[in-house]
Parts: structure tokens; sequence; C-alpha cells
């Protein structure tokens, strides 16, 4: 196995044990582009978070179990979106733009601490959304989402003054 792929599972291990009472259990690993990119997917009783590594930087997205493994966008939602939806939290342009520097200035194992604290503190919610899934859930989720990317389009057209 790669040290990108055992690196990411030793983190995910570490950071996400407190799964291990909702069925966690690693599914599936991979990596690409020569190891610069791995991911490893851990599914639990009632839905998977997908981790991946590029390059040392760290994300997290969730599906329901049925989401498909590797690296397709599709079926998986970005962890820190999931959480601003549950918490109905609109980020400016700005906040998006601190943010990111905050996580860059991060080690990996930091990245990961913090996204395992806030997905513990909403497991629940996380579980309601896409344990059954819930597609009334899942679709007002992906209304919050097109809503916030049209805000922040909004602040880079007025910044800027250009079209997307």
């Amino acid at each position: 196995m790669a040290q990108c792929i055992d690196e990411l599972r030793e983190l995910v291990e570490e950071n996400l044990a407190f799964l291990k009472e909702k069925g966690f259990r690693i599914t599936y690993s991979e990596e690409r582009r020569g190891g610069v990119e791995c991911l490893v997917i851990v599914a639990t009783d009632h839905y998977k978070v997908r981790v991946t590594s590029e390059m040392g930087y760290i994300n997290l997205f969730v599906g329901p179990l049925d989401a498909p493994d590797g690296f397709a966008d599709t079926g998986w939602y970005y962890l820190g979106g999931v959480l601003d939806y549950l918490e109905m939290r609109h980020r400016s342009l700005e906040e998006i733009l601190a943010f990111d520097q905050e996580m860059d200035a991060l080690t990996a194992r930091e990245v990961m601490r913090y996204w395992a604290k806030r997905m513990q503190e909403k497991e629940e919610q996380i579980a309601s959304i896409f344990g059954r899934p819930d597609e009334i859930k899942i679709r007002e989720m992906e209304r919050y989402f097109d809503l916030a990317r049209v805000s922040v389009a909004k602040e880079l057209r007025a910044r800027y003054g250009k079209d997307d």
C-alpha cells in the first residue's frame, strides 16, 4: 500500500473513531497520480464518509451508502457545506477566503481533527439526512448550496466586474 493511503488511513482511524459505535469500517481506498492524491472511504451503518488527500491537503465528504467508491463526485457532498446547511450559515466571499487561509496554515492532522470534531457535533443530523437517504432533505440541501453559489457569484461580479 502506498504512503499516502497509509498516512490517510491512520488519520481516519485516529480521528473518526467516534463512529465505531455506528458501524465504522474502512471499505475502500485508492490512490492516483503516483500517490499525490489518495482517498479512504469509511462506511457506517447509515452513510459513508470520503476522506481525500491531495498533496497533503485534506477534504471530507459525506454521502449515502450507495455513493460511488472512488474519486467521482456524484453522490458526495462536501462536509463543510453540509455543516453550513445544518447550521443555516451563509458564508460571504470574505469568510470563505479567510477560512481557506486558516485551513491552509494547518497540518493535515490538524485539519482532520478540526473536521472530525465538527462532524461529531452534528453526526446525528448528518445520519438523518444520508441514512435513509431522505430525498426531501437532500433536495433542500442542494437548493441551499445553489443559493450559496449564486450569492458568492454575485459577490465576485461586484468585486471584479465580471460574469461567471
